[in-house]
């Protein structure tokens, strides 16, 4: 029921989703796993160097990479032919983007179309998003 609370768009979980659950009534629980890491990910920039270090924790088979990899596995199927966690590349099944050169960390989601000629560095590509022939995608994220 929480993800009820969740509004469309850029949202901040405390202030948009916990408070007017627990003004709802609702009973909202917190608990402190251990061997895991908070990321803050309210800005552009703290998403995509929380992107990295959680492909970093992968790669290097640091002990908080494990979890990473069994989330992967359980929410997102469609990341297995292509992904390269040596290189730091988590690219869905269904995108489309031979011949791309990529340079640095990567993450290409489902149906995205990334057209020949583009660089991707350093950057998320998120689900459905297009990307035509020639640009040069650098620590970015594209809807």
């Amino acid at each position: 029921r929480i993800w009820s609370y969740l509004p469309d768009g850029e949202s901040n979980i405390i202030y948009d989703v916990l408070e007017p659950a627990i003004a709802a009534g609702e009973k909202v629980y917190g608990f402190k796993p251990e061997g895991m890491r908070w990321f803050e990910t309210g800005s552009a920039i703290e998403y995509l160097q929380a992107t990295r270090e959680c492909l970093d924790f992968i790669r290097t088979g640091d002990p908080l990479g494990k979890p990473l990899v069994k989330m992967l596995e359980r929410f997102a199927p469609d990341f297995t032919q292509r992904t390269d966690f040596a290189k730091s590349r988590l690219i869905a099944d269904s995108a489309k983007c031979e011949g791309v050169d990529l340079s640095g960390y990567a993450v290409i989601g489902a149906d995205s179309r990334i057209e020949g000629k583009v660089r991707i560095e350093n950057s998320v590509i998120l689900p459905g998003a297009h990307v035509s022939s020639g640009e040069n995608i650098k620590d970015k994220i594209l809807i």
